[in-house]
Parts: structure tokens; C-alpha cells; sequence
């Protein structure tokens, strides 16, 4: 099991957003900020258009302490 699995009833303290999208076309790029009690977590997802419906093709993530996100990096 996960280390930072939620125990039923618990609130996600897990802050999400989504801080850029780019279309062109069927393909897309978005990023996604996780602030979490401890690090921020980017991710960074390619998407492809199948069928009428968006999929992630590819993600890949970076993650840093919430002290080097306020400060810049």
C-alpha cells in the first residue's frame, strides 16, 4: 500500500491545479502543480485526441521542497 494512502473519511490535503495548456490540433501539453503538506510535484502529460477523447500519452514529473517552489527554482 502507498505510504500516503488516506484512510476512508481523511481529507486530501493535496492542493491541485492546472497551470498551462497548450492544443494543436489532435495533440496537447498540459502541466499540473500538486502542492502537497511537503513538496511541490509538477507534472508535465502529453495528450493525444483518439477517437474524440483526450489520453495521457506520456507524463513525466519533477518534485522539489515547497521552500525551493516559493523561491523560485
Amino acid at each position: 500500500m502507498a505510504e500516503n494512502a488516506l484512510k476512508p473519511g481523511e481529507a486530501d490535503p493535496t492542493r491541485r491545479r492546472v497551470t498551462s495548456v497548450d492544443v494543436t490540433g489532435d495533440a496537447a501539453m498540459a502541466i499540473v502543480e500538486l502542492e502537497r503538506p511537503d513538496a511541490v510535484v509538477t507534472d508535465y502529460m502529453s495528450l493525444l485526441k483518439v477517437d474524440g477523447r483526450w489520453l495521457i500519452v506520456t507524463k513525466i514529473f519533477a518534485r522539489g521542497t515547497r521552500q525551493e517552489h516559493v523561491g523560485g527554482r
